[in-house]
């Protein structure tokens, strides 16, 4: 079965190109990563979870403890936790295919290095485009509560526009597809916190709202411009939130 990417235009599909070229390309703006180089990275014991926007069309598994694992992709939000085993170098996922003889078989459908020195991946999933060697393009980011801590936000600018956010009067520049955690001050009881975003450029507040903040969640938001005619210039948030149980 051949599949195709979203035309560029498509909200979803800037997103995932957008991540892609953020941590592929190794962007030094991943200004809250933890500094662990004193650890080696075989001492954590490793777990992933994943994100599509998109339903794929069939099923997908990993092969964990000799064994091919069948993975529940719920859409537009993080899945379950699944265990890497130890110096595993690459996330590999595959889909089951039927050859010729009948026979269901195991195929590999998409590959992404396993990021080092952190406990916690998140990985994101896409349909490729037609031409490549394989139909799912996936790629994670370190999802560690280090990295990424209860009560905060983590904004991602996949725009060229070099942005201004400032939540609850916590102020943090955020590069063109640059990312930053901010971690403003939360009533104990949660509440909804004035939200604000401004090209620095034009020197404009260009979007404002109120975003609901908790110190046992964290939200990740996806800030895109649309660029179509109708709509040129208005902003568009994708937000990926989770509720932190007391244990972790």
């Amino acid at each position: 079965m051949t599949h195709t990417i979203a035309h560029p235009t498509n909200r979803l599909a800037c997103i995932i190109l957008a991540i892609a070229g953020l941590y592929l390309l190794g962007s030094p703006t991943q200004a809250q990563d933890v500094n662990t180089d004193e650890k080696p990275a075989t001492d954590f014991r490793t777990s992933f979870s994943c994100v599509i926007w998109e339903p794929l069309g069939y099923e997908l598994f990993y092969y964990h403890q000799e064994l091919y694992r069948p993975l529940k992709l719920p859409l537009k939000r993080r899945s379950e936790l699944f265990e890497i085993a130890p110096n595993t170098e690459f996330l590999e996922l595959f889909r089951q295919v039927t050859t010729e003889e009948g026979e269901t078989v195991y195929q590999l459908a998409g590959r992404a290095p396993i990021v080092e020195k952190t406990d916690r991946i998140l990985y994101f999933l896409s349909k490729n485009e037609r031409d490549a060697e394989m139909p799912i393009r996936l790629f994670g980011i370190d999802d560690s509560l280090e990295a990424f801590p209860s009560g905060s936000f983590r904004f991602l600018n996949t725009t060229q526009v070099p942005l201004s956010v400032m939540i609850n009067e916590t102020k943090a520049d955020v590069p063109p597809r640059g990312i930053v955690v901010v971690s403003p001050e939360i009533p104990k009881s949660g509440g909804f916190l004035p939200f604000y975003i401004a090209d620095l450029e034009r020197q404009k507040v260009i979007y404002q709202t109120r975003l609901y903040g908790q110190a046992k969640g964290r939200n990740m938001a996806f800030i895109l411009i649309e660029e179509d005619q109708t709509t040129q210039g208005r902003v568009n948030i994708r937000f990926l939130s989770e509720l932190i149980p007391d244990e972790q």
